[in-house]
C-alpha cells in the first residue's frame, strides 16, 4: 500500500498552480494516441535528475499509468489504484505538474502535452464602447465582450462583429441610455427577431444583456472580459436558439481551432456551460468531437443534446472538416 505523504502547503500548491498557467485554461491541448516513445520519454522525465520535490518523487506505476493517457484526474488515479488514497493521489499529481511532466487543464484535471494561452484581446471598437460606458458610469461593473475576440479562430473573415455588455438588470436600462445618448446602435436584452432585424440596420451593433455573473470573466488591462471558454460557450447558445446567424458549420471551426491551438480549461467550459443550463448538450458536443475526430477532448459524460441534436451535428460537420484541411 502507499504510504500517504506529507500534504503540500497552499502556498506550494499556489506557486505550483502560476508556474502551470496560473487559472488553468491555458494548459490544454491537442493530441491522439500515444506513442511508445512518447511514454517511454515522460518515464524517463520523472527520472531525470533535478531540484528534488517536496515530500519526494512518484512510484514507477503511476508514471506509467499518465503516459497511457492525454488526460488525468484524481479519480483516474483511485480507479487505477485502490490502495492509493484521495490526498497521496492528489500531492502525486500535483508533483508531476511541477515537474512539467502533466499541466493544468482544470481544477483537479491534468494532461500531457501543453499549448500556447489564448491570448484575450480589446479591440478598439471595444475600448471605444468600454469608454463611453465607464465615463459616465464610473462606479458601474460590467463585462464587455465581442465576437471579433474569436478572430483568432476563425476561418472566414466576418464582415461584422457584435459587442455584448453584461451587467446586472439593475443597472442594464442605465448603461443602455448612455449608449444611446451617445449614438450607438444598442439594444435592450432583444428578443431573438429583434435582433435579427437589428443586425440589418448597423455594422456596429452593440448587445446590452442583463446578466450580472462573472463566472469565466476575467481582466484583461483592467477591463473585465470574457474568458476564451464563455466565448464558446456564449456563442454556442446563440447560434443554437437562432439569435446569430454565423453558420454552424463555421463555429464547429471555430471550436476545433480553439482545442487543437491554445489551451482551453475544459473543467471551465462544462462549469459554466452549467451556469448557463446547456451542460448536457456540451457535454454531447465534446463527446461526438472526441469520437469522430482526431481531437483530444476531455469530457465527464455522455451528455444529452436534447432537441439540439441537428446542431451540434452540423458542429461537428464543420470540425471535421477542418481538422481534414
Amino acid at each position: 500500500m502507499e504510504p500517504d505523504e506529507p500534504a503540500l502547503t497552499e502556498e506550494q500548491r499556489s506557486a505550483g498552480a502560476e508556474e502551470q498557467g496560473g487559472q488553468g485554461y491555458d494548459n490544454c491541448g491537442v493530441g491522439g494516441i500515444i506513442r511508445g516513445d512518447e511514454k517511454a520519454l515522460v518515464v524517463k522525465m520523472l527520472h531525470q535528475d533535478r531540484e528534488p520535490m517536496p515530500g519526494g518523487s512518484v512510484p514507477d506505476w503511476l508514471a506509467r499509468f499518465v503516459s497511457e493517457r492525454e488526460f488525468v484526474t484524481v479519480e483516474d488515479v483511485l480507479k487505477g489504484n485502490a490502495s492509493v488514497t484521495r490526498k497521496t493521489a492528489s500531492e502525486y499529481l500535483y508533483r508531476l505538474g511541477a515537474k512539467g511532466v502533466l499541466f493544468g487543464a482544470g481544477h483537479g484535471l491534468y494532461r500531457r502535452r501543453a499549448l500556447p494561452t489564448f491570448e484575450l484581446f480589446l479591440s478598439e471598437r471595444m475600448l471605444e464602447v468600454q469608454t463611453k460606458i465607464q465615463h459616465l458610469l464610473p462606479f458601474t461593473p460590467f463585462t464587455i465582450w465581442s465576437t471579433e475576440q474569436l478572430a483568432p479562430v476563425a476561418h472566414l473573415l466576418m464582415g461584422w462583429h457584435i459587442i455584448f455588455v453584461e451587467a446586472d438588470g439593475e443597472v442594464v436600462p442605465a448603461i443602455h441610455s448612455v449608449l444611446l445618448e451617445q449614438d450607438e446602435m444598442a439594444l435592450l436584452d432583444p428578443k431573438k427577431e429583434e435582433l435579427a432585424k437589428f443586425l440589418d440596420l448597423t455594422r456596429k451593433p452593440v448587445v446590452v444583456r442583463s446578466r450580472s455573473e462573472t463566472t469565466a470573466t476575467v481582466e484583461v488591462n483592467g477591463v473585465r472580459t470574457a474568458t476564451p471558454e464563455k466565448l464558446l460557450i456564449d456563442l454556442y447558445f446563440d447560434l443554437s436558439r437562432g439569435y446569430l446567424n454565423l453558420g454552424l458549420d463555421e463555429f464547429g471551426r471555430m471550436l476545433r481551432n480553439s482545442i487543437a491551438h491554445y489551451a482551453l480549461n475544459f473543467v471551465l467550459l462544462l462549469s459554466y456551460a452549467s451556469r448557463r443550463k446547456i451542460r448536457g448538450e456540451i457535454q454531447y458536443l465534446l463527446k461526438q468531437l472526441k469520437d469522430h475526430t482526431p481531437l483530444a477532448v476531455w469530457v465527464d459524460g455522455p451528455g444529452d443534446p436534447g432537441d439540439k441534436e441537428a446542431e451540434i451535428d452540423a458542429i461537428v460537420e464543420g470540425a471535421r472538416g477542418a481538422a481534414e484541411r
